[in-house]
């Protein structure tokens, strides 16, 4: 901060983890030489001369954002959900509209397929299916998947220290008064699905985004910035643009494991080894007594119970390099979905 005479700017960075990497007071000009200043640690007496550009150091929001929300690329999107749904403030429960479910290969023909489409029509979810006059419009389906990929941070709000505490430890949020409210004032609740579970749910419905590495984005539409929300905190909210005049929207944004992206391995059945045949004592011995090398190898060739062995021993080995590779790719995406909820567990 500055202000008083003789108090200088103070710069504090900190890393990711809130450690603090510098903090010192940034003084007056050294007379005559505008390039150097003079700086001293916030914690210590001794003041250097050193040579600092403060115009370089900036409190602006946008100069140090990271303005790329999901971080995702489009060409690893593999499905779509939308969950179409309005919340009944006064019963604290769900309306439900429709949920329409879309799988993507961008190597298919064609590209975009519905897997799941219902309408809920009389208290309960009926199938829903396109005419046959109509079909998918699939160039408004590849701008929907751009438009992921464009969702950009304008500004971000923190989050009450005990939801960011429940969504880092569980990736869960829970009931307390200062939660809901926070969650309310942008447009966000609790609601009851039965007797006991409680699940956040938006009044402009959510999209889940299923990415290759079993990735799952959870993004639930809040209100408009600026709409009137009661916001006493007001370091920012994380919204997205929603179109071209600059309008933007809360977003609360969380990310699940979904291990059924990922492939299971095609295991090889392994062959039966046959049972060796007994040999005569004379037979074992002459066996024995052979040294030459050429002659032993020809046998063991030749011998369908080595074949055997050795074949089960590549296919068990083949097999497990299957499913090493296929538990790795669940550890990398479980890691992934860590990193970013960590990401986001602090922001709207």
């Amino acid at each position: 901060s500055a202000g008083a005479t003789g108090v200088g700017t103070r710069v504090t960075m900190k890393d990711k983890d809130s450690k603090p990497l510098l903090d010192l007071i940034i003084g007056k000009e050294v007379p005559d030489q505008p390039e150097l200043h003079y700086v001293r640690r916030a914690t210590q007496d001794p003041v250097y001369v050193v040579k600092a550009k403060t115009d370089k150091l900036s409190t602006k929001f946008e100069d140090w954002i990271e303005e790329d929300l999901l971080n995702l690329n489009t060409w690893d999107i593999i499905g779509v959900k939308l969950h179409d749904y309005s919340v009944d403030l006064m019963a604290g429960r769900l309306k439900e509209r429709a949920r329409v479910g879309l799988e993507y290969n961008d190597t298919g023909d064609p590209k975009w397929k519905i897997v799941d489409d219902r309408v809920f029509q009389g208290g309960k979810f009926e199938p829903g299916k396109l005419a046959e006059n109509q079909e998918l419009d699939t160039a408004r389906l590849d701008k929907m998947k751009t438009a992921l990929d464009d969702l950009k941070i304008v500004d971000v709000s923190r989050k009450p220290e005990g939801l960011s505490g429940d969504l880092k430890a569980t990736g869960s949020v829970y009931a307390d008064r200062e939660t809901q409210q926070s969650l309310a004032n942008r447009g966000f609740y609790l609601v009851q699905l039965d007797d006991k579970v409680y699940e956040l749910r938006s009044n402009e419905g959510e999209t889940r985004v299923l990415m290759k590495d079993g990735v799952e984005y959870v993004l639930r539409f809040g209100q408009i910035a600026g709409g009137g929300e009661k916001v006493e905190e007001k370091e920012g909210e994380a919204k997205s643009d929603e179109d071209a005049s600059g309008v933007n929207r809360y977003l609360f944004v969380m990310a699940e494991f979904n291990a059924d992206a990922i492939k299971k391995p095609e295991l090889e059945a392994l062959p039966e080894v046959p049972a060796e045949p007994e040999k005569k004592a004379e037979e074992k011995k002459e066996e024995g007594d052979k040294k030459d090398a050429k002659e032993g190898e020809e046998k063991k060739e030749d011998d369908p119970v080595a074949k055997a062995k050795a074949e089960r021993e590549r296919i068990e080995k083949e097999n497990k390099r299957k499913e090493d590779e296929y538990k790795e790719k669940i550890t990398k995406g479980e890691e992934r979905v860590k990193e970013l909820n960590a990401r986001f567990a602090d922001w709207y």
